[in-house]
């Protein structure tokens, strides 16, 4: 990070994936990155996390088994293809 910062960088990205964060439905835990969070609050950078949704908890799928993840060719309010 500190070759980011040397380099003129002022933020940095962390992507990682609902279900990597959400394990138990409502309980959310950022904690792994929390060493980077401080690294990067140390070297006055900017954290930006992503949050990808395409992998969501176990539990949701249970819960909302019809949910899936629409193509983005696919016409959303008719839900066929253009």
């Amino acid at each position: 990070m500190e070759l980011l910062k040397k380099k003129g960088f002022n933020l940095i990205k962390i992507q990682t994936h609902w279900a990597t964060d959400e394990v138990v439905e409502g309980h959310y835990d950022f904690s792994e990155y929390d060493y980077l969070v401080e690294k990067a609050q140390q070297l006055d950078m900017y954290v930006y996390i992503g949050l990808t949704c395409s992998r969501p908890h176990p539990g949701f799928i249970g819960k909302f088994p019809d949910c899936r993840m629409v193509a983005a060719t696919v016409c959303r309010s008719s839900m066929t293809t253009p």
